[in-house]
């Protein structure tokens, strides 16, 4: 509800939006001769004065876009529909209904992303994309709500649907998650094993961290793409391979800032250990044994050292909290002094 004297938020679809789906459909922007994008259709006009979407054909409130005598044949749509569950679904299943019947030669549907909801179930056989927080500034909000995820479906069913679908993936595929629909039968076939391949080395070249440790300093290096590559085959890594100073090249601001010591170790955080894991790394081999906790040049160990994560954060600081985590902390005395030996144990898939 609108607080009284407050303007009513319509979630007025972001410019961005409106030209990709111009560019997925194929259709001109405007122009001063022609203020509106010539084959475009929005059912759900904020205004026909003014529209936010400057389409060729508008249906406001007062027209009513659902009605069968309010027609969308000839013309591509970008639907962004009220946000009302009993509205929502009735312009979802229009579209997909003028969509199947080829009376549209495509929909731009701009949805929260409600998995749960029957209508979201309807538009599994199409692509979509679940976009970051932040990818959506509706023009009539200030900030994005938390919480308030949106999804983009593109339906297609003309002979340009190949077409609408590759550029629907060039449009969204650096603004959130692209998702495609499958089935058993592609799942089982060689076509998949083949993306799945592809994708895997695109996410290990251009979204992972790689890291190495040296066998000689025990210290985790951050290495480039191409450099992993070569490591992964050697039986042993040392600094000197990377660096001409070898063991003693300064970390850098990154590889510092992937460790994480607990607060009583503070003044030893200069000390480099072995068993100090970046939070991200992709090859990481832990033995948790007194010896290999042995600070380099050091007779004794009393550090305690865990991977970024907000579970180990509350470890550090309430070791009891580790009962029946995949973090296990085990006291040993030794001379007196107290060593805290870190157990990781990698829980099976």
């Amino acid at each position: 509800m609108t607080k009284k004297g407050a303007q009513k938020r319509e979630g007025l679809t972001p410019d961005w939006l409106i030209r990709a789906g111009c560019r997925i459909f194929g259709l001109h922007k405007p122009t001063p001769e022609r203020p509106y994008i010539d084959g475009l259709l929005d059912p759900c006009s904020n205004s026909k004065t003014s529209p936010n979407i400057p389409a060729q054909k508008l249906y406001d409130r007062s027209d009513d876009g659902l009605l069968p005598a309010n027609s969308w044949e000839g013309f591509h749509v970008i639907l962004n529909p009220p946000y009302e569950s009993q509205m929502t679904w009735r312009f979802v299943n229009r579209a997909i209904d003028e969509v199947e019947a080829r009376r549209v030669g495509g929909v731009l549907l701009i949805l929260r992303n409600s998995t749960g909801t029957e209508y979201f179930q309807r538009l599994l056989p199409y692509p979509r994309v679940s976009l970051r927080q932040g990818e959506v500034l509706f023009k009539d909000y200030e900030r994005t709500p938390i919480g308030f995820n949106i999804v983009v479906f593109c339906l297609a069913e003309d002979e340009s649907m190949i077409a609408s679908y590759n550029n629907f993936y060039k449009e969204f595929r650096h603004r959130g998650e692209i998702s495609i629909p499958v089935d058993l039968p592609f799942l089982q076939s060689q076509t998949f094993k083949d993306l799945i391949q592809r994708l895997q080395a695109v996410s290990l070249r251009d979204h992972r961290d790689n890291w190495v440790q040296c066998n000689r300093c025990k210290r985790w290096r951050e290495l480039p793409y191409d450099k992993i590559k070569e490591v992964l085959n050697m039986p042993e890594w040392f600094c000197s391979q990377l660096y001409e100073k070898g063991c003693k090249t300064r970390l850098s601001s990154k590889e510092k800032g992937a460790f994480r010591y607990s607060p009583h170790t503070a003044e030893t955080n200069q000390c480099h250990d072995p068993q100090a894991v970046p939070a991200n790394c992709s090859r990481a081999s832990i033995e948790s044994t007194k010896e290999e906790m042995k600070l380099q040049g050091s007779s004794h160990c009393n550090m305690l050292v865990l991977p970024v994560t907000r579970r180990n954060r509350d470890i550090s600081a309430n070791p009891e909290s580790s009962r029946g985590s995949s973090v296990g902390l085990r006291r040993k005395r030794a001379n007196g002094v107290v060593e805290e030996i870190v157990s990781v144990f990698q829980r099976p898939k």
